[in-house]
């Protein structure tokens, strides 16, 4: 157990991220599932000494009142491990403020909310106004914005072609 990806993952984790992650298994909008909640903890406990942590043990703590499945504790590391990658990309998109934008006008685009589209438009063209660099992130994140802006308009209006004519002068 001590060799798997799960443990190598969560022992990049720092302290900040442990709670993060905890808080984020607690939530039943990611976890529904109480044996991953209580393999974390089993893990979290042993994790200064990764050699320690074994399936067996493991699973005894999950499942007190059961017998010992590997197929049983392999699945619960599997749902812990998928939710420990969706907590680090949900992390990072926090520490991005130009790509959770992004995703946030491309879900509002698919909702068709004119009004608030472009509410959130405008909130991302003010957020690249007032960057101070003007790097790769900035053009990518100017080019994102002139994507969903095109494809809105294509969708509002009968005239799709100057839509991309404006998005290939982003690239």
């Amino acid at each position: 157990m001590h060799q798997s990806k799960l443990i190598e993952l969560m022992g990049l984790f720092d302290k900040k991220e442990m709670r993060g992650f905890e808080k984020f298994l607690h939530s039943p909008y990611f976890n529904q599932r109480d044996d991953v909640l209580k393999l974390f903890q089993y893990i979290s406990e042993h994790l200064s000494d990764p050699s320690l942590l074994a399936k067996p043990d493991a699973f005894a703590h999950v499942f007190p009142l059961e017998d010992y499945s590997e197929k049983k504790i392999r699945y619960t590391m599997s749902f812990l491990y998928k939710l420990a990658l969706s907590f680090l990309s949900i992390h990072e998109l926090e520490l991005n403020p130009f790509q959770k934008q992004a995703l946030i006008n491309k879900a509002i685009r698919r909702k068709n909310s004119e009004r608030i589209f472009n509410n959130e438009i405008n909130i991302t063209k003010k957020m690249l106004e007032e960057s101070k660099l003007r790097n790769i992130e900035y053009h990518y994140f100017n080019y994102l914005l002139t994507e969903e802006e095109t494809y809105f308009s294509d969708w509002c209006t009968e005239n799709p072609v100057v839509g991309f004519k404006s998005l290939s002068n982003e690239l």
